[in-house]
Formats: structure tokens, C-alpha cells, sequence
């Protein structure tokens, strides 16, 4: 592994990686190429384009690389893209075990935060109580560099479309939907899921509404099952791993950007549903699912139902 001085420091903590090599800034190509040479290679594989979702995220700069490449020149740098997504998009059962801890993590902290959380409390209050009982459960912590939780959306439901997803100072109000979207990272896999509150006694409305998009979420889990095209599914869904959105990815209800690609064993999905009412509210439900031989394997245990938050009488 190749980091900053400073960086580097901090791979040697979290990660497995033994040789970790440090650099000064502003970074140069010359530790690469040492690298390079160091490993008697002929032959290094590049991720010159992105085709998963269509940019190039080099931390190199393209002026380096291409100095690297004439200093190197017995070398040849082939593209190696289809080959390292392909490495990203089935797991192996590590893999799988540490997003299934990830989970676990999240599952648990979501149990602690609805049985905490309490009319009057502000959003930005359930975000603080999510994240540290993530912390506090084993997550891993943002530190250096180091991410934190994959995502985070904490906000009641009657927050506007176009409105930034982000916890704010609004107190919860009896009759709030509160939705929280979000996971812990675990030795850097994600994890990613929405579980729904109400404060105080929920209406029938609000139980119709919010069986609608878990059904249809369970439903489309159902058809996760190897060599079924993901053009199949009827509501949005996309891969995680290291990254709590990669490829394959759903897009828009109806546009699939992979809807082509065949749903295939080692396949780590969340499905999810959002719906927007008239009423301005959002009802929304997520899971996360590992392709089996047989079928999905649901990894997020958290209790599924509607979650109820204490109301102050």
C-alpha cells in the first residue's frame, strides 16, 4: 500500500496490509515506480476508466502517470477495469462475514436509538445517539481519514423533496414518521438500511402506507436468485461492499443502469423503496441481501416493523 506519510501511519492501524510505504508531499510518481521495480513486475494493471459508473477516479495524476509509464517503459499497463469490478462485485465469505458484522452493528443500534429517542428530541439528537451506539457497538470510528458511518440520513418524513437528507434541529413532533437511513462500516465493508419510527401511536394510514413499500421491498428480494436479470426489479436496489453504493446499480424505477447483468452467487444487494405522498410525507423501508446458491440470504436483522418512538403525554 501506497499512502502520505501521514496516512500512512495511519494504514499500518487499520489495515491488514504489512507493507505500507510512505510518501512526502506533493506526491510524485517515484515511490510507485520503486514499488514497481521492487516486485520484478512486467506486466501492472491499471483502472483506466470506470465503466461501472462511468468516471476515472485515479488518485494519480494523469501528468505522473504518464512520466511513470516512459520511465518504466520495458513495462506494459494493461487496462485491468473489468477485472478489479469484477473482483468488487462477488464477495467472498470474509467478505460477506464483515458485512454481515456491519449489520449486526447497525441492526442493534437501531434498536437502542427507537427505544431511546422520545417526542421533543431534535433530529440532530437521534443522529448523535445512532452514531455512538454504532461507535460504542464496534463500528468503525471516523478517525484520520478513517470513514464512519456509510451514510446517514436522520430526518422526519415530512421534510420537502430536493431538501438536503441531513439531521436538523426540528424537534419530533407526535404523529412524525421518523426515517433513518443508514450503517456502520466494519474493517471498512458497509452497511446501508432504512427502518421507520412513528411518534406516538401510529395511524392505519400511516401502517398502509408503510406495509406498501416493505412489501414491495420483500417481494423484490424474493427474486434475487442467480441468473435472473436485474431489469426484473421493480424498485431501486444497488450493490455495497467497500463502498456503500457500487455497481450493480438500479438507478431510477424502470431505468436500471445495469439492468442487463444477470443477478449472480457472491452478489451483496440493498433493495429499497421510497415513496413520496401528496401529503408531503416519505415511507421508505431497506435491506440488504446476500446472493446464495439457493436464493437471497437477508443479512439485517433489525426488527422490520414500525418502529414506535415515546410520545410525551
Amino acid at each position: 500500500m501506497i499512502a502520505s506519510d501521514f496516512g500512512a501511519k495511519t494504514a499500518k492501524f487499520i489495515t491488514y496490509i504489512s507493507d505500507v510505504r510512505g510518501y512526502p508531499m506533493p506526491f510524485s510518481y517515484g515511490i510507485v515506480a520503486e514499488a514497481i521495480r521492487s516486485l520484478g513486475a512486467n506486466r501492472v494493471g491499471v483502472e483506466y476508466d470506470d465503466r461501472i459508473f462511468g468516471a476515472f477516479h485515479s488518485p494519480m495524476q494523469w501528468g505522473e502517470f504518464d512520466r511513470m509509464k516512459n520511465d518504466l517503459s520495458g513495462i506494459e499497463f494493461p487496462d485491468a477495469s473489468d477485472l478489479l469490478w469484477e473482483l468488487r462485485l462477488i464477495k467472498t465469505q470474509a467478505e460477506i462475514e464483515c458485512l454481515k458484522k456491519a449489520a449486526d452493528i447497525t441492526s442493534e443500534a437501531f434498536r437502542r436509538t427507537f427505544a431511546e429517542a422520545k417526542e421533543g428530541m431534535r433530529e440532530k439528537e437521534v443522529a448523535a445517539l445512532f452514531s455512538s451506539h454504532m461507535a460504542l457497538l464496534g463500528a468503525d470510528i471516523p478517525f484520520r481519514g478513517k470513514p464512519g458511518p456509510s451514510s446517514l440520513v436522520i430526518l422526519d418524513a415530512n421534510h420537502p423533496p430536493g431538501n438536503p437528507p441531513i439531521p436538523t434541529e426540528k424537534p419530533l413532533q407526535k404523529g412524525d414518521i421518523l426515517h433513518i437511513d443508514g450503517g456502520a462500516i466494519y474493517k471498512g465493508y458497509c452497511s446501508d438500511f432504512t427502518r421507520l419510527g412513528v411518534v406516538g401511536e401510529p395511524t392505519e394510514r400511516q401502517i398502509g402506507e408503510w406495509k406498501k413499500v416493505r412489501e414491495l421491498v420483500e417481494e423484490n428480494i424474493s427474486r434475487l436468485k442467480p441468473g435472473i436479470q436485474f431489469k426484473t426489479m421493480t424498485c431501486h436496489f444497488h450493490g455495497i461492499g467497500l463502498d456503500a453504493v457500487e455497481a450493480p446499480f438500479g438507478g431510477m424505477v424502470g431505468k436500471p443502469v445495469h439492468g442487463e447483468w444477470a443477478v449472480r452467487e457472491g452478489m451483496a444487494i440493498c433493495v429499497e423503496q421510497n415513496n413520496y405522498l401528496d401529503t408531503g410525507e416519505v415511507f421508505a423501508y431497506e435491506d440488504i441481501a446476500v446472493v446464495r446458491k439457493d436464493g437471497p440470504e437477508v443479512i439485517t436483522l433489525a426488527d422490520p416493523g414500525l418502529q414506535k418512538i415515546r410520545a410525551i403525554e
